[in-house]
């Protein structure tokens, strides 16, 4: 849990440093298509790296995840 708050907290602090640049330098159309192609290719991570764990128990999640 302390890892993905920090994630998570790490993620807010850099959008919040980078947006107002990237909107004057890019125009807000544009940083919002550059934020959505970043959200797009974690959507694509995720679904693509990460195993379903749906109708799983904990034990059958840990055996999946250890091998």
């Amino acid at each position: 849990m302390p890892v993905s708050v920090v994630a998570l907290w790490l993620g807010n602090f850099l959008l919040s440093q980078t947006f107002p640049k990237r909107c004057q330098n890019l125009g807000l159309a544009k940083c919002f298509w550059v934020y959505a192609g970043i959200c797009f290719l974690g959507f694509l991570f995720i679904w693509l790296r990460l195993p379903e764990t749906q109708g799983q128990t904990l034990e059958e999640i840990e055996r999946a995840l250890l091998h």
